[in-house]
């Protein structure tokens, strides 16, 4: 929502339709592929952060590293199956 606010907010003009899937069209910037990545985009977006708030941004972005943390930690089944029979 706080994109579509900001869109309205500063009334951008727009891009012409694309004629396939928009996640093909080179032109268009694509959105992040990783949560990672989105964590960075977040944080260097000084619009989103101000129309979001400072502090919402902080601790959204903790609680998500953390999570993030996590999840690298974790061995999934694949990697044991797929590693396990090598060493």
């Amino acid at each position: 929502m706080a994109a579509g606010l900001l869109g309205l907010k500063d009334k951008p003009d727009l891009q012409p339709m694309s004629d396939g899937p928009s996640e093909e069209d080179a032109t268009l910037m694509p959105f992040p592929k990783t949560l990672d990545a989105a964590l960075e985009a977040l944080a260097a977006d000084a619009q989103m952060k101000e129309m979001l708030g400072a502090e919402f941004c902080h601790l959204f972005s903790t609680v998500k590293a953390y999570e993030l943390n996590r999840f690298h930690e974790h061995i999934t089944d694949w990697e044991v199956s797929e590693y396990l029979e090598i060493y």
